[in-house]
């Protein structure tokens, strides 16, 4: 399977992206970055038996900003993965200190 997908724009607003894509197409749609004019988003979806993953953006402020900027849209075959992350937490005591 190809790692990469290329969708005009047509084809994607033919299924109704980036808003009105039918219930169970959707998999995921999050913000990702914010910025004076729009917002990006990531939106995961499934076709045809594969999860693809696309950026879009949304206009804010009254701005007029497509959603796609560039024709055609690449999109990037998606799987689920568990990944370990470790991050910097409040300790829960203050260890004694030793002389």
């Amino acid at each position: 399977m190809r790692r990469t997908r290329q969708f005009t724009i047509a084809e994607l607003e033919a299924l109704g992206m980036p808003n009105n894509l039918p219930k169970g197409m959707v998999i995921m749609d999050r913000i990702v970055s914010t910025g004076r004019l729009h917002e990006k988003h990531q939106l995961v979806f499934r076709l045809e038996g594969v999860v693809w993953s696309v950026y879009y953006a949304v206009a804010v402020h009254g701005s007029a900003v497509p959603p796609f900027r560039e024709d055609p849209v690449t999109a990037t075959a998606m799987e689920l993965r568990t990944v370990a992350v470790r991050r910097w937490r409040p300790i829960e005591f203050v260890p004694e200190a030793t002389s």
